[in-house]
């Protein structure tokens, strides 16, 4: 997994201003137009198809859609997120479709534990 970060015009970001470690942190060109060009030469250098953008609901957003647009990336998705924690947490949940594989998680711990329960029946019966 990468993460290929979009900044802001004239923004400075490295991945030691970063609060937590950033191996596969991306950032580069001079505007969204040519990071996103840099984002696709990386994504057809390393085969990469299915991507998809997380874009903060901030002033450049504008700037990250035209950009978009305009270099006919190929997404798997493209989602709009809140910088606002408590709403964040919400979206995240969403995205990763969090209550489904929680719910998967569920049924199959009651699968696993009624396949217990008949394997030992069977055995006690022997």
């Amino acid at each position: 997994m990468f993460f290929c970060v979009i900044t802001p015009k004239g923004g400075d970001l490295d991945s030691n201003s970063l609060k937590f470690p950033f191996e596969s942190l991306i950032s580069a060109g001079v505007n969204a137009i040519s990071q996103i060009n840099t984002i696709k030469k990386f994504k057809k250098i390393n085969n990469l198809e299915r991507s998809i953008f997380l874009i903060p609901k901030t002033f450049y957003k504008k700037e990250i859609d035209l950009a978009i647009d305009k270099t006919n990336i190929k997404l798997k998705d493209k989602f709009y997120y809140d910088t606002d924690p408590t709403l964040l947490t919400t979206q995240i949940e969403k995205i990763t479709r969090y209550s489904q594989r929680k719910q998967r998680l569920k049924d199959e711990i009651i699968r696993l534990e009624n396949s217990l329960v008949h394997r030992f029946q069977i055995k006690k019966k022997k």
